[in-house]
């Protein structure tokens, strides 16, 4: 006897809570459900208040993963209203736990060696001068998971 997980990101998830007739609602029944990429898309009141819905829906009741590159400070500017971002929060934030990490992207890292890229310095590829003076592809990212559990 296994537990349903249910996993997504904010985007599909908001698309799915936008149908007001979806089929079977796995978001709302699992037993877990990861919303990944939480804060790379911008999302319009509406969108926030049906997230904040679904939050609401799930809390006390199921458990739920939250992934974002975004802090706790900034989900004020991504949800466009104080009261909803805390309401979000607090929870998303009762019995959980929270872990950050800080690093280079895996992704870019795996194929940094491929393409020959130094950052700081322009490379030419395919004959286009491409400038990573800012060590976009290289920075430090910060990553956020909330481990919210309802047991």
């Amino acid at each position: 006897h296994g537990f349903k997980v249910y996993f997504t990101t904010m985007n599909t998830l908001i698309g799915k809570l936008k149908e007001s007739q979806s089929k079977g609602k796995a978001y709302l029944s699992a037993s877990l459900v990861i919303v990944d990429e939480v804060g790379y898309l911008p999302i319009d009141s509406r969108e926030a208040y049906l997230f904040f819905q679904f939050i609401s829906y799930r809390y006390e009741k199921s458990s739920t993963i939250i992934t974002s590159n975004k802090s706790f400070g900034d989900w004020q500017e991504l949800f466009g209203d104080a009261v909803i971002a805390s309401a979000i929060l607090d929870r998303l934030m009762h019995r959980c736990a929270m872990l950050e990490f800080e690093g280079k992207s895996y992704r870019l890292k795996e194929i940094a060696p491929r393409i020959a890229i130094t950052p700081g310095k322009p490379e030419v590829a395919q004959g286009k001068v491409q400038d990573f003076k800012s060590n976009f592809c290289f920075a430090n990212a910060r990553y956020y998971v909330l481990v919210r559990c309802a047991y």
